[in-house]
């Protein structure tokens, strides 16, 4: 089986999960079959890999200048973006990100679908939810195969559309955890605190909600807490008047863009580790908390209980009270935190790249010898 895969990024930050597939996915696919192709517009990104397979040129609208360019290149793309594949030989095409899947049919796709966010939030991704009803929803009905990192996904995708069970697949996510030390990190100021890592500041991921948990602890609480994500600008103003409401500038530190030698001491040298996220696809922060032997707090909701499993005290959505209590309580009840350091370093342990590999290898070989 030639497999291809069609991957350029649309952006590339440290830690995403765009340039996490392109650092891990790809070389421990690559590990376990050896005849790939790569369909990208920015081979210089997956390193030594790149040198290693044939790579194919092709063009990504999102790399495109201008609205326009953007448009077009797309339009091209959705026209005859499977010739590439074509000539390379593919018998298979795996897309890891849905943006880039074709409408055609040939050679047959395996597409991820990380999950389906903009659909229940369409208010915080106009752009990005018309997309999905207008192209990607379509197209995935003529995907030979589709693969989520969650049985939660799985369930929301085949709940939204007419698609047969038997051609979506749960392949998990890999987890590579950072390697964290106890030297203190230089982005945090001395004193206990708690963590929360998350990729943005969209309203999903319930920044404002922890915020409101840390004032109801009050004084009573002494850590400070840490909170790593990309500021979105457009929502920044809602977190940032929070902050001020509440008069918790003092005790909050914002992080950005963290080296990864870095982010490891912060997790490792944080007290607990809160996840106040009303919705994930998969989300390895919890993972990465766990690896560093670091208590898990988190919300009851979407994937969340499928990655930390018996790992994690956790509180119902939408209930600050109860995320407060929960802070406390895993703050203070050494006996719980023992436990869950525990539980955490063997939940942590369930997730590779090697087994993610292994899975969608699996459902790219049924395309290919035509098995469901």
């Amino acid at each position: 089986m030639r497999l291809g895969i069609k991957f350029t990024p649309t952006h590339t930050t440290v830690g995403g999960s765009q340039m996490t597939l392109a650092k891990h996915l790809l070389p421990a696919l690559h590990a376990q079959h050896a005849d790939l192709v790569l369909l990208t517009a920015m081979p210089e990104i997956f390193g030594p890999l790149a040198q290693q397979v044939p790579v194919v040129p092709v063009r990504s609208p999102f790399l495109q200048p201008g609205l326009a360019g953007k448009a077009l290149a797309f339009l091209q793309q959705q026209l005859n973006g499977a010739a590439p594949a074509r000539r390379a030989g593919c018998d298979v095409v795996f897309i890891p990100y849905i943006y880039e899947v074709q409408p055609g049919v040939r050679p047959p796709q395996v597409v991820i679908v990380h999950d389906l966010i903009p659909l229940h939030y369409p208010a915080h991704f106009r752009v990005t939810a018309a997309l999905w009803r207008a192209v990607y929803l379509p197209a995935l009905t003529r995907a030979a195969a589709i693969i989520t990192d969650s049985a939660y996904t799985r369930a929301d995708l085949l709940a939204r559309t007419s698609l047969p069970p038997e051609r979506v697949h749960v392949a998990g996510f890999g987890f590579a955890p950072s390697a964290g030390d106890r030297t203190w990190p230089e982005s945090v100021p001395p004193g206990p605190y708690l963590l929360y890592v998350s990729s943005s500041w969209y309203p999903y991921k319930n920044i404002v909600g922890l915020l409101r948990a840390m004032a109801q602890l009050g004084d009573r609480l002494p850590h400070r807490l840490v909170i790593v994500g990309q500021r979105v600008p457009r929502f920044a103003a809602e977190v940032e008047q929070t902050l001020a409401d509440l008069k918790l500038a003092e005790r909050v530190t914002l992080l950005s863009h963290v080296p990864d030698t870095e982010l490891g001491r912060v997790y490792r040298n944080a007290d607990l580790f809160v996840y106040p996220s009303l919705f994930e696809g998969f989300g390895i922060p919890p993972l990465e908390a766990m690896a560093n032997e670091v208590p898990v707090v988190a919300v009851q909701a979407t994937s969340i209980p499928e990655v930390c499993g018996e790992a994690a005290l956790y509180v119902p959505p939408g209930d600050v009270e109860a995320l407060a209590q929960g802070i406390w309580q895993g703050v203070t009840d050494e006996t719980l935190r023992a436990q869950l350091r525990q539980a955490g370093r063997e939940q942590a342990k369930r997730f590779t790249w090697a087994g993610m590999a292994a899975r969608v290898l699996a459902v790219c070989r049924a395309v290919a010898e035509g098995r469901p």
